[in-house]
């Protein structure tokens, strides 16, 4: 029954939200409405191009589910080879972008960090946000390796235990105790090399004796990713346009107060046990019935009706 109730809110919210276009935008003047088409034109190929809609999908869920979605918009790069034809009659091959674009990445609720001073919708006026990353040390090496690349220090994970403390030491996910198995049983195998990145954006007074990054008197937003607890590969001034943190909240049921409101399949767990109880009884009470053995005397009773 949760399952039904889930699925039927999630195809209604799929049904408004995700009709192309999904961003739409208008001009407030006459001068900016040709301008605001081709932005859309251009926000619905990136749209396509990087499948944002299983992405917003995924947040929907989540809200639904465990109270708040949580997706952090980023600018993306696609690599590969391209063939051309030189003046020689010959195939040249080189590595190029073959396209670009607005992305969306998920978080896992139970990787978010938000700042506990703010409520759930409020996270532009905390003094930090933030999530744990599960990636590999594959990833993090090609990331590095970009030309406008902003990692580094990435070399010296090789052969070091990837592992957070975040992770390792808190519960991480009610879903690794609930269905059994652990999905990081992988490091022990030696199967790959996870790293677990910790992706902070925070506002700090780069002047201050604590940081000792700038000039400046007054807060700054910065981001910072430190790998397996012990290594910084990422530390910037954030430097965005809109001066924000990228990340974005999905809380449908939020009360305007509370940090992690109450999800909407939370609100009727209780109601779901129930059901679950009087079904499993019943098909306990029948499985018994059904292998039930009897004793009976066959001088006082008749076998053929028993």
């Amino acid at each position: 029954y949760s399952y039904a109730v889930l699925e039927t809110l999630l195809t209604y919210l799929v049904a408004v939200f995700l009709e192309l276009p999904i961003f739409r935008y208008s001009g407030v003047g006459s001068e900016d409405v040709i301008g605001a088409a081709l932005l859309e034109k251009v926000v619905e190929m990136h749209c396509n191009r990087f499948k944002v809609g299983l992405n917003l999908h995924t947040a929907f869920r989540d809200s639904l589910a465990y109270g708040l979605g949580v997706v952090s918009p980023v600018w993306e790069e696609k690599w590969g080879y391209i063939r051309r034809r030189n003046t020689f009659g010959g195939i040249d091959k080189y590595e190029d972008i073959l396209y670009e674009g607005n992305k969306l990445i998920n978080i896992d609720p139970y990787c978010y960090l938000p700042d506990p001073t703010t409520a759930i919708q409020d996270l532009q006026y905390g003094e930090f946000v933030g999530y744990v990353e599960r990636t590999n040390y594959i990833r993090l090496m090609e990331e590095e390796g970009m030309s406008d690349s902003d990692f580094f220090n990435v070399r010296y994970l090789e052969g070091a235990d990837g592992k957070s403390r975040v992770i390792s030491v808190s519960d991480i996910s009610a879903r690794e105790k609930r269905y059994g198995g652990d999905s990081r049983e992988a490091i022990t195998r030696g199967e790959s090399k996870p790293v677990d990145v910790v992706h902070m954006y925070m506002k700090i007074i780069p002047s201050s004796d604590e940081w000792k990054l700038g000039k400046e008197r007054y807060p700054v937003k910065w981001l910072f990713s430190v790998a397996a607890d012990k290594l910084l590969i990422r530390a910037k001034p954030l430097g965005l346009d809109h001066d924000m943190f990228p990340v974005c909240i999905a809380a449908p049921d939020y009360d305007g107060y509370s940090l992690m409101p109450v999800s909407r399949m939370e609100t009727v767990y209780g109601l779901q046990e129930i059901v679950d109880f009087l079904f499993k009884s019943h098909v306990t009470n029948v499985r018994k019935a059904i292998n039930d053995m009897f004793i009976v005397d066959p001088y006082l009773v008749n076998l053929a009706d028993l």
